[in-house]
């Protein structure tokens, strides 16, 4: 009877017990070489931009352009309007960076102040880093 009693506690105790929920893989803090030559290089050079970019590019257009956010959206070369250099110096918004591997980051621009965010990924490909997703500004 006490042999049932501890097994039946035992049994609770551990069927009640959640194993904590797995977490996403820390990011990597530092920025590759070759990427920051590379990034340097996209806004610099309108050229080089266009090249480095995988047209059709998956992405989402500004969320005020309502009629376009439920569709499988994809930025063309013609419509692409060429990216510049973020302003270190504007208060208004912050960049982020997430590096998942050698091959993979992303980048949010984000205004904390008025809720507003964009995001570029990047990958390492045979030709080396290209454009991979943009989304254009979002609300938070």
């Amino acid at each position: 009877m006490i042999r049932l009693l501890v097994s039946s506690i035992l049994f609770i105790l551990i069927a009640c017990h959640s194993s904590p929920a797995p977490q996403e893989p820390e990011a990597q803090l530092e920025l590759p070489e070759d990427f920051i030559e590379f990034y340097d290089r996209f806004h610099a050079d309108s050229n080089f931009q266009i090249s480095r970019i995988v047209f059709p590019l998956p992405g989402k257009p500004a969320s005020d352009d309502f009629e376009m956010e439920f569709v499988d959206f994809k930025w063309t070369k013609d419509g692409w309007k060429i990216h510049k250099a973020f302003d270190e110096n504007d208060d208004t918004f912050d960049r982020r960076y997430k590096v998942f591997d050698e091959g993979l980051i992303s980048e949010i621009i984000f205004s904390p102040t008025y809720g507003y965010y964009m995001e570029r990924r990047f990958a390492k490909m045979t030709d080396g880093w290209n454009l991979i997703y943009y989304a254009d500004i979002q609300e938070q």
